[in-house]
């Protein structure tokens, strides 16, 4: 996947960078914004990324200047900052995902492929470790050695978007963004019981300490074992 990275964010554009190369990803980074006046309808990227922070153009303004190039790519705005405003006017902009920092370039895949390859994406059925937990998406279950546990289409989502970024901490903006498509507070109060059913569930395999809370800010995935 060609990533084209635009943002004056360092941290961000060396992190995600970094990831690409590991990753063999080809990439090209912009940190004015201004590429987004002449970047030509057919290029060479699959995904574009795009801060919302950038010396002469905001984020949603990149945004709506690629788009009326006729740029088709998948287009992801990032921000510090998460709101049910910001979300809307991302979408408005013509972004089709709003993620809050920080992200990785394995989930920024993972998101733009979910766009490009809608009907392949949905029928996919998954498996990833997590330490010595298996666990399959397709059959929503969790196992460890010879025992397993079932859990419900939430929260074995839930679950993988913790497991695809294990070691680091998920914003809890982010999740909101990816299981529930928004925030509000009864969808806040339902994230923090989901992952305390998901702890109780794997309890059951031993395994109850692999989600680690980062107070105010998410949780993270342990692979441990």
């Amino acid at each position: 996947m060609r990533f084209l990275i635009i943002s004056s964010d360092d941290r961000t554009t060396h992190q995600l960078i970094s990831q690409c190369v590991a990753s063999g990803y080809p990439y090209h980074s912009d940190a004015s914004g201004l590429i987004a006046l002449s970047l030509p309808e057919s290029n060479e990227f699959d995904v574009i990324v795009v801060d919302d922070c950038a010396p002469y153009l905001q984020g949603p303004e990149v945004v709506r200047h690629l788009r009326r190039r006729n740029v088709r790519e998948p287009i992801v705005l990032l921000s510090q900052h998460n709101s049910v405003g910001l979300r809307r006017v991302a979408q408005d902009a013509g972004a089709d995902i709003f993620l809050a920092k920080p992200v990785t370039a394995t989930e920024i895949e993972h998101h733009a492929n979910a766009v490009l390859h809608p009907q392949t994406a949905a029928a996919r059925i998954s498996r990833i470790r997590l330490g010595e937990l298996e666990i399959d998406q397709g059959a929503r279950t969790v196992a460890r050695g010879n025992r397993c546990v079932a859990l419900s289409r939430t929260q074995i989502r839930l679950l993988w978007a913790l497991a695809e970024r294990a070691g680091t901490v998920v914003p809890r903006e982010n999740l909101y963004a990816s299981i529930w498509k928004f925030r509000d507070d009864a969808v806040a109060s339902t994230l923090t019981s989901t992952i305390a059913e998901v702890r109780r569930r794997l309890t059951m395999l031993d395994a109850d300490e692999v989600i680690v809370t980062a107070r105010g800010v998410g949780y993270m995935a342990l692979a441990r074992g």
